[in-house]
């Protein structure tokens, strides 16, 4: 992987992906929290989910929707940089200190078992391509009432997700600069807002 990385870095090639990056630098000083990445972003369920495009999955961009929830799950109001940025310094820092991921494995895997009887579409924005926001908003606001979710009728929850979708806040802090970070926490903490209501 690394011979590939840097002969397309060497030739001319087409840039690196942020997480492909991640994966090289990080997997170096231990491979241990990427492969769990990795193994989670492996699940077939998880993969038929996010319907990645050929380039989408060959620039690791279902490794790097796992740590995005992980880098923010317990932690959007810390946010002090850009998401991006934030992602690496959590994925730096989780590489040498396990403690920071590993209740987060279980929270992960529960929270995507309910979030997949909604299907694809549920994540999908107005272009038909899968919304970062959506899928921030839609696994926050379950993972936080995770007992609650599991519990819950799918038709329940579909209509959690449809009025998170139409909401008039959450879209504000969606789209264009989606990925600052004062923007990154008002989608989530409102996410969290709405599917905490009755």
């Amino acid at each position: 992987m690394r011979y590939e990385l840097f002969k397309r870095l060497n030739t001319g090639g087409e840039p690196l992906a942020d997480q492909e990056i991640r994966n090289c630098i990080f997997r170096g000083i231990s491979p241990v929290f990427t492969d769990l990445i990795k193994q989670l972003a492996s699940d077939v369920d998880f993969i038929n989910f996010i319907a990645p495009t050929d380039k989408q999955a060959s620039e690791l961009y279902l490794d790097e929707l796992v740590l995005r929830f992980f880098s923010l799950y317990n932690n959007h109001n810390e946010i002090k940089k850009n998401l991006s940025e934030h992602m690496t310094d959590y994925m730096r820092d989780a590489t040498s200190n396990a403690d920071l991921y590993q209740g987060k494995i279980e929270v992960f895997t529960r929270t995507f078992q309910v979030a997949k009887k909604l299907g694809r579409a549920a994540v999908n924005g107005l272009n038909g391509q899968l919304s970062t926001s959506l899928y921030d908003g839609l696994f926050h606001g379950i993972a936080t009432n995770l007992d609650h979710y599991e519990a819950m009728d799918v038709d329940r929850l579909r209509e959690k997700m449809e009025r998170l979708k139409a909401d008039d806040e959450f879209k504000k802090a969606s789209g264009v600069a989606s990925n600052y970070k004062e923007r990154t926490r008002k989608r989530i903490e409102r996410a969290i807002n709405i599917f905490a209501e009755a």
